[in-house]
Formats: structure tokens, C-alpha cells, sequence
């Protein structure tokens, strides 16, 4: 964690009303003055009060050298023509470019960056227990969504109130209450928990933490989310066994609480090392939050660093990361540099991946309100599936081939969350609804509710609509992990056909591959474009000069009269001819920009 860079208290803004200025009360102006070469500040400043009033109270002596000072606005102008002044600037007021104030309410640039600001879900119904330095229980975005807390610093005095701001913090990107001032969390309407396990100066030990966790399993049939922003060095924590091979008492406990129901969140850490060596972000129970920088609250990485330190959209510096298939399983990103949240007796700017963590917290509870029953295996599968991927236009709310987020680092390939899901967009061709584990699609708006039933749905599935069978009639079916099911009949045995080599990061594409005269599905993975024409599980065909920016064009390249499939890549366009075996011709002077035109260039007429 990183000291706040700027607080903003909570206090009455009162108007005073200031009389003119008599001939005995002169008018004065705030000015930055610059002198010329080597001036002194503090000589030249004391010089400058004798002749024109000027008086000092700020020196700077390096970026630039100079003063601030009131001076009479009737003498500003004698006070520039002074030759040892460079310039007499006009104090100007600035504040931070992430919220405007908190007065109207501001919504902080980590929420809007999930989106959790663009879905219908509050985390209505969830309860988040947040285990910290406590959490400010007098704080007006605050107060009316704490249920209660535990004191785990020495002896149990019933007081959880923060005494330090972490906790206080961490607790308004989960839930600061939507009331139209201050600023509002990722689940503005899910109910905090304060279980303070750290103490005034940020610390712990296994025996609070082992206290917190205690509260969380007496009470986990109400705390279905517990936020740990917190961390330690421990080389190869994770023994596999929840704790019982390497006497990990802290391990053991996650496991209690994780298999009483409760999803845990946890930070990866702010010292750039393997989350394999942190607790409790090495735990596979856990979902392991890294740090994204966000300056605008939007993905496309557009928006301006002001600290140079950290670009927009690519993970900070400072995050730990995961290096194993196992660590990487559970981890993933979110806001985490610059966020604005609630802080003791007011509001702050805080840096780390305690920060991306509470983002985690909060999205886990905009599911869990919709799917109460999930597991935490669940939360965690369905947090990872809808996240947004590394190096691709998510959503398609860039630009082109613009991707939402990057990772020049090359330790970073989990997916940031995003609490509406950032994978492809939906597509349907029949309304329906989700209830439970069920879908009920309608064709033809049957007010008597004798619907099909597409029962084999899960709501974290993605929807898919294509004719699958080739018999021309497109048809409903969902990915699930790594499978596509796809149904013609709404069968609701479940007894559909398995497009098996799909996965839930594929883009859907749809063409005559085979040159048969019939459309039918594919999926581009990689850079590997995979076609099926008959639900073939082994994903033998593939055009493997695609890539998933590619842009797909068709026409008759070869003369033929029959139209191909082809791709355009940069300044080039690569054309596929249906011949045995599939041959490539390179189309070297197309450009991306190109606009296709048809004609007879050689005269042939045709």
C-alpha cells in the first residue's frame, strides 16, 4: 500500500463574504515568479517585498528557480518588468483528473473500469467481510452497510472501528453506498463486515489473522465473501495440502472457510516478486487479485500517466504475478494505481494490489447475487471466464484491433474483471430468459409461459447461435469451459451434440470451408483458424495462417466464379483456394486501408 496522495476530508464548505478592499486594504493576487539565471529565491524575494510587496512564503531552487507570493495586483506589473524576473505566473487551482469532486458523488475510476458501474446488479443480498484495520463506522458512505465486526488486535475489546484508513478504504471500493455524495463501491448495496486483524500501523500476525478467519467461519452461513489485502514473504507457501504438510495453521484455516462456503479474496502483493512465495495469495483456494494502472476508467489504454510510471491499461510494476499453470488458475487483475476511495473521516488516493483486490471482492458479490448457490470454485471460474483477455478488443469497446489492456512485462496473461463480463457480445435469435440453471427460450411469445426449455444452460454459460447440423436453420447453444454444446430442438435431456475442440476464448466464425456450398461453424484460436463441418471433436482443420486480428474477406480470387475465404493482415491479404491440399496466395499490395472495387483490370472481361 502506498500512503494516500491526496486526502479529501470530510467537511461544511461555508461561504464568507470578504468587504472591498479600502485604499488602506489593497487587492492581492496569488503568484508563481521565475527569475532569470542564477537568481536567489530568498535575496531576491526579500528585495522584491521592499519594492513591490511581494511577499514570499515558498522557495523553489531547483526545477525552476523562484517564489510564491501575494503581491498588490496594482504592482504586478511594475514586479514583471524587473530584470531579474522571468515571468509572474497566475496561481491557478487544480485538482485530480479521476473524480472532479466527491460532492456530487463521484464513481472512481476502478469501478468504471469493471463496468460495475454499467450493470443492473448492487451485490444486494451478499454479505463481505473485510479483513483489515477495521473500518470507520461514523463514515457516511459506510456506516449504513457495516453489520457488525470482530476486534482480533490482543484482547477482543468489541472495537473494529479503523484507526489507520486501509480497512476503511478496501471497504468503500466493495460497498460505499450509493447516496449521491462521496464516492460509491463495485456493490454499493452488499453489507461490510469489519473484522480487524491488523492494528493502527497496518500490521498483523498469524494469531489476529487466524482470529478473523475464525469469525468468518462462525458466521459463514450470512459472509459469503471475505476481502484479505494483506501479505507475507514466505518462499513456496503453498504445500498443496491445505497446510497439513508444511504445518500451516493460516492455510489450514483458509480451507475451513473457503469449504464452509465463503469466497476469499486475497492481494498478490506489492514487491513485483512470484505469488508463490506470498501468503495468502499462493493458496489455490483463493482468488489472487493483481494490479491493472487505469487512468480513466476506461480500457483501449488511452488515458495519460501522469507519473510516467505507469502506462494505462498494463499491469503496475510493483504487482506480484504468477508464474505456474496452478497460480495462474486462481489470479486475476484488476485497478489497482491511483484509487480514489473512503478513508478515516474522509476520502483518499491509494496505490497497490490491496487496491485491485476490494474490485474482486466487489464483483464477486454483483455474481453471487444473482447465483447465491455458487461455490467459490464457481465464483472463481465465472470471474475468470467473463473476464477481459490480455491483448484483445474485449467487448469491442476499442478501436480496430486496439486491445482493452497489455502487458509489456510479460508476466501478466490473467484476465482483468469485469463485473458485466468482457467477452464477446451475446448473440440470440430468440428471446428468453435465464432462471437458475435453466434456460426458457420463446419463439413466438407464447403468453400461456409453453416455452422450450434449453435445460442443460448454466448461467455463467455464453451463448452461441449458428446452424450447426448444416440443415440451414440456425439454432441456439452455449460455451461452457472449453466445450461447446450446441442444441437444434431444445432437447431438455441435454442431449446435444459437443463442438469439443471449441474454447471459451474462441471467436466464432462462420464460412464454407470445404467448398460444398454450405456455411458452416469454426472458431479462431491463436493464430490458428479451426472449421467443423460435422461436429468433429478432433479439430483436425485448420487454416493456420489466421489470426484472430485478422480481417476475414471473400471473393472469387481465383477466377472460378466461386467465392473464397481469405484474410487481410496489415498490408497484406492472405487468400485461401479450396484445392487439396489447401494452398495460400499472398496478395502482397493490399493495405488495411484498402476499399475493395471490382472490375475488369486485364481486359478479359470478366
Amino acid at each position: 500500500m502506498r500512503l494516500p496522495a491526496i486526502a479529501l476530508p470530510l467537511t461544511l464548505i461555508v461561504a464568507v463574504l470578504i468587504p472591498p478592499a479600502t485604499a488602506d486594504q489593497q487587492a492581492t493576487g496569488r503568484y508563481i515568479v521565475i527569475l532569470r539565471d542564477n537568481a536567489d529565491p530568498e535575496s531576491t524575494a526579500h528585495r522584491h517585498e521592499d519594492r513591490y510587496g511581494a511577499k514570499a512564503d515558498r522557495f523553489y531552487h531547483s526545477v525552476v528557480r523562484g517564489y510564491a507570493a501575494n503581491v498588490p495586483e496594482d504592482r504586478v506589473s511594475e514586479l514583471r518588468k524587473d530584470p531579474s524576473v522571468l515571468m509572474a505566473s497566475k496561481n491557478r487551482r487544480f485538482q485530480a483528473a479521476a473524480c472532479p469532486d466527491v460532492d456530487p458523488q463521484c464513481t472512481p475510476t476502478g469501478v468504471r473500469r469493471i463496468a460495475a458501474d454499467s450493470t443492473s446488479a448492487t451485490g444486494d443480498g451478499v454479505q463481505v467481510a473485510v479483513l483489515d484495520s477495521g473500518i470507520d463506522l461514523d463514515h457516511p458512505d459506510l456506516a449504513a452497510n457495516v453489520m457488525g465486526g470482530a476486534d482480533c488486535i490482543g484482547p477482543d475489546t468489541g472495537n473494529f472501528d479503523d484507526g489507520l484508513g486501509h480497512g476503511t478504504h478496501v471497504a468503500g471500493t466493495i460497498a460505499a453506498i450509493d447516496n449521491g455524495t462521496g464516492v460509491r463501491g463495485v456493490a454499493p448495496e452488499a453489507k461490510l463486515w469489519a473484522v480487524k486483524i491488523l492494528n493502527n500501523a497496518g500490521v498483523g500476525d498469524d494469531v489476529s489473522i487466524m482470529c478473523g478467519l475464525e469469525f468468518v467461519f462462525d458466521n459463514a452461513a450470512s459472509i459469503d465473501v471475505a476481502n484479505m489485502s494483506l501479505e507475507a514473504p514466505i518462499p513456496n507457501v503453498d504445500d498443496g495440502n491445505c497446510g497439513l504438510d508444511n504445518d500451516d495453521a493460516f492455510h489450514l484455516a483458509i480451507c475451513a472457510v473457503v469449504e464452509a462456503g465463503v469466497t476469499i479474496v486475497a492481494a498478490a502483493g506489492n514487491h513485483a516478486d512470484d505469488i508463490k512465495d506470498v501468503s495468502p495469495a499462493a493458496y489455490d483456494e483463493v482468488i489472487t487479485a493483481t494490479a491493472l494502472s487505469d487512468w480513466d476508467g476506461a480500457p483501449c489504454g488511452d488515458g495519460p500517466d501522469p507519473t510516467g510510471d505507469f502506462p494505462d491499461d498494463t499491469f503496475a510494476a510493483f504487482s506480484s504475478y504468477a508464474s505456474t499453470p496452478g497460480d495462474r488458475a486462481h489470479t486475476i487483475g484488476a485497478p489497482g494505481v491511483d484509487i480514489l476511495s473512503t478513508w478515516v473521516n474522509g476520502y483518499a488516493f491509494s496505490d497497490g494490489t490491496s487496491m485491485a483486490s476490494p474490485h474482486v471482492a466487489g464483483a464477486a458479490a454483483l455474481y453471487l447475487e444473482g447465483n447465491p448457490t455458487a461455490s467459490p470454485a464457481q465464483v472463481r471460474g465465472a470471474l475468470l471466464e467473463s473476464g477481459e483477455l490480455l491483448g484483445v478488443n474485449s467487448g469491442g469497446k476499442c478501436t480496430g484491433t486496439i486491445p482493452s489492456h497489455t502487458d509489456p512485462s510479460g508476466l501478466h496473461p490473467e484476465p482483468v474483471v469485469c463485473a458485466l463480463g468482457c467477452t464477446l457480445p451475446i448473440e440470440a435469435s430468440t428471446p428468453g430468459v435465464i432462471r437458475g440453471n435453466v434456460w426458457y427460450l420463446n419463439n413466438g411469445f407464447d403468453a400461456t409461459g409453453n416455452v422450450p426449455t434449453f435445460a442443460y444452460g448454466s448461467p455463467s454459460d455464453r451463448v452461441v447461435v449458428g446452424d450447426w447440423d448444416g440443415d440451414g436453420v440456425e439454432s441456439p447453444g452455449v460455451v461452457r469451459g472449453n466445450v461447446w454444446y450446441l442444441n437444434d430442438d431444445f432437447d431438455a435431456t441435454g442431449n446435444v451434440p459437443t463442438f469439443a475442440f471449441g474454447r471459451s476464448t474462441d471467436r466464432v466464425v462462420v464460412g464454407d470451408w470445404d467448398g460444398d456450398g454450405v456455411d458452416s461453424p469454426g472458431v479462431v484460436r491463436g493464430n490458428v483458424w479451426y472449421f467443423n463441418n460435422g461436429f468433429d471433436a478432433t479439430g483436425d482443420a485448420s487454416l493456420a495462417f489466421g489470426r484472430t486480428t485478422d480481417q476475414q474477406i471473400v471473393g472469387n480470387w481465383d477466377g472460378d466464379e466461386d467465392d473464397d475465404i481469405a484474410v487481410r493482415r496489415g498490408n497484406s491479404w492472405f487468400l485461401r483456394v479450396p484445392t487439396a491440399p489447401v494452398t495460400v496466395i499472398f496478395f502482397a499490395y493490399g493495405h488495411s486501408a484498402d476499399r475493395a472495387v471490382a472490375g475488369d483490370w486485364d481486359g478479359e472481361n470478366p
